[in-house]
């Protein structure tokens, strides 16, 4: 068995999920299910709690990312050699 390049690959795997998919859709039945309003609360519930999450999180990190990109680009803004003499006055 010789392997697969990536482009015959990835038309191998979408050929497959499409495959799959078009199955999926033609043995679907019905689910008799019922999602009452407790439930969509739910779901609400955890969407909200989860983005305050995450807000949270990138607040409590945002100085220790932004110092991390600030000490980055001042490495590229100091001259090579070393920016000069700093007594002199400038005129």
């Amino acid at each position: 068995m010789t392997p697969c390049s990536g482009a015959s690959s990835r038309r191998h795997m979408l050929a497959l999920f499409v495959a799959a998919f078009v199955t999926m859709l033609a043995l679907d039945s019905p689910a008799y299910a019922y999602l009452d309003p407790g439930t969509g609360s739910i779901i609400l519930q955890v969407v909200l709690g989860g983005t305050a999450g995450v807000m949270v999180i990138a607040k409590l990190y945002w100085s220790q990312v932004k110092s991390f990109f600030m000490r980055r680009s001042e490495k590229k803004l100091v001259p090579e050699n070393g920016g000069g003499n700093h007594d002199e006055p400038v005129s």
